[in-house]
């Protein structure tokens, strides 16, 4: 604190709480108790670059019997003309990771990039991709098939470590340890060949959408912007910073410095009015009322913004929708073109073998028409169905020709779907007839865009009793999306004439 705000009292080094009202450069501590165990400070740095730009830093030490807690938060004020800045970590969180060293959920923060170089590495790295407790993205930088040195990565892996330490993991995957590594999280949830995945919190394989990770291809991360390569980097690391700020229960793992000096005031008013000290309760209650004042003050402004960016975000959220529509509709018609051609858009698509690939499959071939949901790719995984391709073409029977019943394309629509069943040998019908479904709970309905959605069509080919030999396929159409979505299959679902 001292290079910025100046010589600091002798309080200051004896732990306990300060206020230095220096023009342009203010700082102050406060604890919550005697014993400074809880220790908080907040000083102004302005900008050396910037004019009027502000950075205010916040500081916290929560000291234990054999390690300490310690959290930052960096706020930025500045002009409307000169708010974008690029995001970076203050260098005393790189001091404190040097030593004594920083460590969250068991895990070591530092400025260099994990490279795992066995099995015994991948299976420790998938640990704290699925830990539960695990706030922070990982970026995983994989190496082409053949290498293993990390400066053959497309990105600097040094780089992303330095300017995301704290806030983001950045692990190395050689290429020949690329195949552990997706053995053991399965390929559609993978990175390999020189692609760059940034896995969030709450990485659920074979449970998330994969698109919920992201994924970057070697040719389009070589090709981000003008700078290539450099560019993505910034964009990676835009994201992770984003992602930080945005975090569920920040406050509470983190609370900010004016809620910590009302506490602060609150505790020392009520230990004066225990031991009658009218004065000073009436000077604590009065330095209470004026950092309210203080804090409201900032907080309004702090309103106003977030007013003005919520309405932008809202006007490019409708604009995005709107483009998306007549990018639908565009591809609706290219298709319906291709159809009148006599080139049906499935004709060169490869049948797999197995159910395992099944979401996979879909977003490669069926993107757009049809989603296969987590749940009805679990449930395939484990299946007993044995016609593996009918299952297949039974998803390209609902993403062609059913889709394009629902959407309208072409005169005979329902005849051509109706046909198709037929040659399939298999019926569509509704899930259950009047008011049945309400009968059984959960089982047919899924979660969906964040409500309960009732899987009411299903198509069907054998007896129920028959595992092996029973294809049953539950989906529903959702309006918004124009899409078909595949909540279960191929077992049938139970009912209560079937327990």
């Amino acid at each position: 604190m001292q290079p910025r705000a100046g010589k600091l009292p002798d309080e200051a080094w004896e732990g306990r709480p300060f206020e230095l009202a220096t023009p342009g450069k203010p700082a102050e501590v406060v604890t919550l108790d005697e014993s400074g165990d809880f220790w908080c400070a907040r000083l102004d740095d302005h900008d050396k670059d910037v004019p009027g730009r502000v950075w205010t830093i916040e500081i916290a030490v929560a000291r234990g019997d054999r390690d300490a807690l310690f959290g930052l938060r960096l706020l930025v004020s500045a002009p409307g003309d000169a708010l974008e800045f690029e995001p970076s970590i203050p260098g005393i969180v790189r001091q404190i990771a040097k030593a004594p060293g920083l460590l969250d959920y068991g895990v070591g923060l530092t400025e260099q990039p994990v490279v795992l170089l066995g099995e015994d590495d991948v299976t420790g790295f998938v640990r704290l991709l699925t830990n539960p407790r695990r706030t922070r993205p990982v970026i995983v930088v994989s190496l082409p098939e053949s290498e293993q040195d990390p400066a053959s990565a497309l990105v600097d892996v040094n780089k992303l470590a330095v300017q995301c330490l704290g806030i983001a993991h950045v692990a190395v995957l050689p290429g020949p340890v690329s195949y552990s590594f997706t053995d053991q999280i399965g390929k559609t949830y993978s990175v390999f060949d020189g692609a760059v995945r940034t896995y969030l919190p709450g990485f659920a394989p074979f449970l998330d959408r994969p698109f919920s990770h992201p994924l970057a291809l070697p040719g389009r991360i070589a090709e981000w912007g003008p700078n290539g390569a450099a560019d993505f980097e910034r964009f990676v690391i835009g994201n992770v910073f984003t992602h930080n700020t945005r975090r569920p229960n920040l406050e509470r793992e983190l609370p900010p410095f004016p809620k910590i000096k009302q506490l602060s005031l609150e505790r020392k008013r009520k230990d004066a009015a225990q031991s009658g000290a009218v004065d000073e309760q009436l000077a604590l209650a009065l330095a209470q009322v004026k950092d309210l004042k203080a804090n409201l003050g900032a907080a309004e402004e702090l309103a106003e913004e977030v007013e003005s960016k919520r309405l932008e975000l809202e006007r490019e959220r409708d604009e995005q929708a709107a483009y998306a529509y007549r990018l639908s509709a565009r591809l609706e018609v290219l298709e319906a073109q291709l159809n009148a051609a006599d080139r049906p858009t499935d004709a060169t698509i490869d049948i797999p073998d197995s159910l395992d690939e099944l979401q996979a499959w879909t977003n490669k071939h069926l993107a757009g028409r049809l989603t296969v949901h987590e749940r009805a790719a679990r449930a395939a995984k484990s299946a007993r169905y044995q016609d593996v391709p009918l299952a297949y073409k039974a998803l390209l029977l609902l993403a062609h020709e059913y889709c394009d019943m629902k959407r309208g394309i072409g005169d005979g629509a329902w005849d051509t779907f109706q046909d198709r069943l037929r040659e399939l040998g298999l019926q569509c019908e509704p899930s259950f007839s009047g008011d049945r479904w309400g009968e059984h709970g959960d089982t047919y309905f899924v979660q969906w865009k964040g409500r309960n959605e009732y899987m009411d069509m299903h198509l069907k080919r054998g007896n129920a009793r028959d595992e092996a030999r029973c294809l049953r396929i539950y989906f529903f159409w959702d309006a918004e999306r124009r899409e078909v979505v595949v909540g279960s299959m191929p077992a049938h679902l139970r009912t209560r004439a079937s327990r």
